[in-house]
């Protein structure tokens, strides 16, 4: 499966995380594994947009 950018990858993961809870319930093992499946892809696109571009190159706020 291609994703032609990180919000249709966000909006597919966060879409698994929604059926698993409407199927199996909140608690269920696959919505906890969606959940945090979704917790870690956001976590690496946080941190990447926190890397600067270029070696020595300052973050822009």
């Amino acid at each position: 499966m291609v994703f032609d950018s990180l919000e249709n990858l966000v909006e597919h993961s966060r879409g698994k995380m929604i059926y698993a809870i409407r199927n199996y319930g909140m608690t269920s093992e696959e919505a906890i594994q969606a959940s945090q499946e979704l917790d870690e892809l956001l976590i690496k696109i946080q941190c990447a947009a926190s890397l600067p571009i270029n070696p020595g190159q300052e973050k822009m706020v």
